[in-house]
């Protein structure tokens, strides 16, 4: 008799779900209100951590963030336990190459269901570089282009457009076949500036090379490098056309010239020890260092040192991997215990991950940190990683801008073994999530099915369509 109730629970709710337009997301709409509730909060503010926090988002932006006893939960919200887990903004990884990556797969998801809500691309296909037989009209769309076509929604993806460079300059020296294809050759200041123009509206931000060797300087006669005046000139000509410009260096001879030319973000810290004085010049100049440590193996074993004693003098850092020289399409973990390890504590390493990875940017206003007004990237992490930084594998809730991502470990047992409608609000959540299109699957997530399988019965499928019933309106 129960089965047959419940089968019937499960006739009675499918054909309210069929009867929804299929325009309407299966996700919460613009204004659905999401309460994310017992964790502790990390804001990356710089404010102290919440032991018991709450941060409500309406639609895509973050709208409360603060103490359980002070935050209310707006009636008819959509409440998540974080089960005590650390709620922060999703990380960004600022400094990576998707392009080939791409091309022979979807590299994209696998981040955005990690916590990297935020990629950026620092080198694309320079626009009419020929591949194959094909010459390529706008290599910033091609990139665009092959991130829309992935299966699932990928990470917010931020782009550079080609590496501006000496003709004959990095990274065309590189070994790899393609490394060509996304150097831009600039001639002269002149040429800069047509160039920048060209980008201005296209591209994130604008990245230059400035590497005259692996083992050589500016100064040194190597790789042709692009001299001070054209270097100034790109750098003028992004500012003024709103976009923060950043110089791959990697040695302190480049990084004085990019400070010389006025660039924001240095696109990988030196891999030798810096002097007091270039860095003190550098965080008085406001510049942004990336991170990159895991790239270098032995030879860099200065870039958390170097970051150590910066932070000491008031500069900045980012976070980023330089994908996909070392590390694959997942939570920089290996970069932040490399990082870690060479004396940065796990905070220092997550607000690089936050908001200054945001402010490497220009998108400090929406980006990096929870606060009211700003895009909801929030994540949940199982554990304590601002004691033990590897515990930032252990990602249980993505939300981009708003729209919630199951994660495989997000689905955990709810003790419901005996369908007592023991159902967590973030099964109900995820379950909403994807109910439209994959109706057979629906179940309560038991020990047996923490992967979302949907090898489960109809009871199971009936009790937590009972339970999300009330919120069916809201679809």
């Amino acid at each position: 008799m129960r089965r047959l109730i419940s089968l019937a629970v499960v006739f009675l709710v499918v054909t309210v779900l069929l009867a929804v337009p299929s325009a309407v997301p299966p996700a919460q709409t613009q204004e659905q209100m999401i309460a994310i509730t017992n964790g502790r909060v990390f804001d990356a503010t710089g404010a102290s951590l919440i032991d018991d926090g709450v941060v409500v988002i309406e639609g895509t932006h973050i709208v409360a963030v603060g103490p359980a006893g002070e935050v209310a939960i707006p009636a008819g919200a959509l409440t998540i336990n974080a089960r005590g887990g650390l709620i922060m903004p999703g990380v960004i990884d600022n400094h990576v190459h998707v392009t080939e990556s791409l091309i022979t797969g979807d590299v994209l998801t696998a981040w955005l269901r990690a916590g990297v809500t935020t990629l950026v691309d620092t080198g694309t296909v320079r626009d009419g570089a020929i591949v194959g037989d094909v010459v390529i009209v706008d290599g910033i769309e091609v990139l665009r282009n092959f991130a829309r076509g992935v299966t699932e929604r990928p990470p917010r993806l931020l782009v550079a457009g080609p590496i501006l460079t000496a003709p004959g300059g990095y990274p065309a020296t590189r070994p790899e076949p393609n490394s060509q294809l996304a150097a831009q050759p600039v001639t002269g200041p002149e040429d800069a500036r047509r160039i920048v123009a060209g980008l201005a509206g296209r591209a994130d931000i604008i990245k230059v090379a400035i590497e005259a060797g692996f083992d050589l300087d500016y100064e040194d006669a190597g790789w042709p490098v692009l001299d001070p005046e054209t270097l100034a000139a790109i750098a003028d000509a992004a500012r003024e056309a709103g976009l923060l410009s950043r110089a791959h260096v990697t040695q302190e001879g480049e990084l004085a010239a990019a400070l010389d030319a006025g660039f924001d973000v240095a696109a990988h810290t030196p891999i030798d020890p810096l002097s007091d004085e270039i860095l003190q010049r550098a965080a008085d100049a406001g510049m942004i260092f990336t991170s990159t440590a895991n790239i270098w193996g032995g030879i860099g074993d200065a870039v958390p040192g170097n970051l150590v004693r910066y932070l000491e003098l008031g500069g900045r850092f980012a976070l980023g991997t330089d994908f996909p020289f070392q590390v694959g399409s997942q939570m920089p973990v290996a970069e932040m215990q490399l990082l870690v390890g060479g004396g940065l504590t796990p905070e220092q390493v997550l607000v690089a991950a936050t908001r200054d990875s945001a402010a490497a940017v220009g998108r400090e206003h929406d980006l990096g940190t929870l606060e009211p007004g700003k895009l909801a990237d929030v994540i949940v992490v199982d554990g304590d990683p601002l004691s033990n930084v590897a515990d930032m594998a252990n990602v249980t809730l993505v939300v981009l801008e708003g729209e919630i991502f199951p994660q495989p470990s997000a689905l955990v047992p709810v003790g419901d073994a005996n369908c007592d409608f023991a159902v967590s609000s973030i099964d109900a959540a995820l379950i909403l999530q994807h109910g439209v299109g994959l109706l057979p699957d629906l179940a309560c997530v038991e020990q047996a099915d923490v992967d979302a399988s949907g090898e489960v019965d109809a009871v199971d499928a009936a009790l937590v369509l009972q339970f999300v019933a009330g919120r069916l309106e809201e679809l």
